[in-house]
């Protein structure tokens, strides 16, 4: 018998750069337009944004405050799903 598995995943911080290396374009983008269109195709899969986040100054990773409410956000995504 199968188990009913809920999954949630993140979006990328929007505050990440749209240019790598050489002024070559950041995929980062394209990944969470995918991320986002999971759910259409995943059964009990559920998106958590990531608008408004910001970096902790490094330009990859979120400050504390916005791990904070990205948790939050996961902690809603999952009460959503357990529905």
């Amino acid at each position: 018998m199968l188990s009913r598995f809920l999954f949630s995943l993140g979006k990328f911080g929007e505050y990440l750069s749209d240019k790598i290396r050489d002024a070559q374009p950041s995929s980062w983008p394209v990944v969470n337009e995918k991320l986002a269109a999971l759910p259409q195709t995943t059964p009990i899969t559920a998106v958590v944004e990531s608008s408004g986040l910001k970096y902790k100054g490094d330009g990859v990773h979120f400050d504390t405050p916005s791990l904070s409410e990205f948790g939050k956000r996961y902690a809603e995504a999952m009460r959503w799903l357990q529905k």
